[in-house]
């Protein structure tokens, strides 16, 4: 017997307008509520509970069948997918991308992070005025993800163009345009897999085709893992290096503080991204009977997570609506999920988004909006397509001498145990 729950109208025009105005009108504490689409979950310990048991499993092939995906490649393509995979099957596939992240490879990372950051930041602030999208948060990742790959920095847009089709087609976007898609990421890869083998380097295409001779992987699972890196790359990360630097202007005294500290800027990328992350929600699917603090869940139905609500969860996070990147970590926002399914790309995007944060710190003085940011995606994520805004740089000689002050960067402790 069902559970009374408050309902939660996610179709509604006020939900897409404001998530937050329609979760905040749900009684104090509700961590459950339901919708016509299935069950809501809305404090962090329950969502934190889906992430992390094994009757509640990703099910972008089911959700796309029922919301009106009828191209059976696009279906196939989605269940494809690395956290579609479950048990032993989904750790051997994910190791081969989780092996590749070690210490040395990370700090190697980091400075190839810091460089493009650098110079980035540099050419975007010269002209006082720019698009935090398209002239930070879209070159920053997409050469930084070059570098990742293995590809020439001159392929940044082609890499960010794959990125965008990648994610629109697991949104169900586009499916007249999937083989277009799959032909031309497959040729772009496949040509980066023979440069690769023909002059290997430390980078991810490598990585793969070593762990490939040695039996532990196909080619065709080689190549549906590089898909998944690249594919899930540029967009996601331009979005949230966006949002860092709008949340940052719309709350100054933080600004403040952080050109102040150098020792906030972690802090500042996990709050900022905790506050406004870039995807608002993800789905599940129980895959047997199950309980979830103490309702009853039958197998077959669909299990809404809701990140925006689990990170401003007052029962976990002092003041939830206010930015704070002094907040100590006790729990980590949901951004980049947890447990087996978790983001496969957080390490990298965190990377980068520290240091395009370093180096604004280090040269910008001041940012302000000249006109309203335009994104698209609610209610269920926001992406910005555009963010113009004017800054104030800092002399050559001063922004050098700043971000000096800074280059001790510590690289063992960007995730604690607790986020793994």
């Amino acid at each position: 017997m069902k559970r009374d729950l408050p309902t939660l109208d996610v179709a509604s025009e006020d939900f897409a307008a404001d998530p937050h105005r329609v979760l905040a009108t749900l009684p104090a504490g509700t961590a459950l509520a339901r919708s016509s689409r299935g069950l809501e979950v809305l404090s962090y310990h329950a969502c934190q509970e889906v992430f992390s048991s094994k009757s509640f499993t990703p099910c972008m092939p089911e959700l796309g069948a029922v919301v009106g995906v009828t191209n059976r490649d696009v279906l196939s393509f989605v269940g494809e997918e690395l956290n579609s995979h479950e048990g032993a099957e989904h750790r051997r596939l994910r190791s081969a991308v989780s092996g590749f992240f070690t210490a040395t490879r990370l700090r190697r990372m980091r400075e190839h992070a810091a460089e493009i950051a650098t110079d980035v930041v540099s050419s975007a602030g010269r002209a006082r005025r720019c698009d935090a999208v398209g002239e930070v948060g879209i070159p920053a990742a997409a050469r930084f993800f070059c570098r990742l790959l293995g590809a020439p920095e001159s392929d940044a847009e082609e890499v960010h163009r794959h990125s965008v089709a990648f994610s629109a087609i697991l949104r169900g976007e586009n499916q007249s345009e999937y083989r277009e898609f799959r032909d031309g990421i497959d040729a772009y890869l496949l040509d980066l897999f023979d440069h690769r083998r023909a002059e290997p380097g430390d980078d991810f295409l490598s990585h793969l085709l070593c762990t490939e001779q040695d039996g532990r992987r196909s080619r065709a699972e080689s190549l549906r893992l590089a898909i998944t890196v690249l594919g899930a790359s540029t967009e996601m990360v331009a979005g949230q290096i966006a949002l860092l630097i709008d949340t940052l202007i719309e709350h100054p005294e933080q600004w403040t503080l952080l050109r102040e500290r150098a020792d906030l800027v972690s802090g500042a990328v996990q709050e900022c991204a905790r506050l406004r992350p870039t995807v608002f929600a993800t789905e599940r699917i129980t895959r047997e009977d199950a309980e979830l603090c103490g309702v009853p869940v039958q197998r077959g139905e669909f299990v809404f997570v809701h990140i925006i609500a689990a990170n401003r969860d007052p029962e976990v996070y002092r003041e939830p609506d206010r930015l704070d990147i002094t907040r100590p970590i006790g729990h980590p926002p949901l951004t980049w999920s947890v447990g087996r399914h978790f983001c496969v790309g957080r390490v990298p995007s965190v990377v980068i988004m520290e240091e395009v944060l370093r180096a604004i710190r280090a040269r910008w003085t001041a940012m302000r909006h000249t006109a309203p940011p335009q994104t698209i995606g609610q209610p269920y994520s926001v992406r910005p397509l555009f963010m113009p805004i004017a800054v104030d740089q800092e002399p050559a000689s001063r922004a050098t001498e700043r971000e000096a002050s800074t280059q001790d960067r510590t690289y063992n402790d960007m995730w604690r145990p607790q986020w793994t």
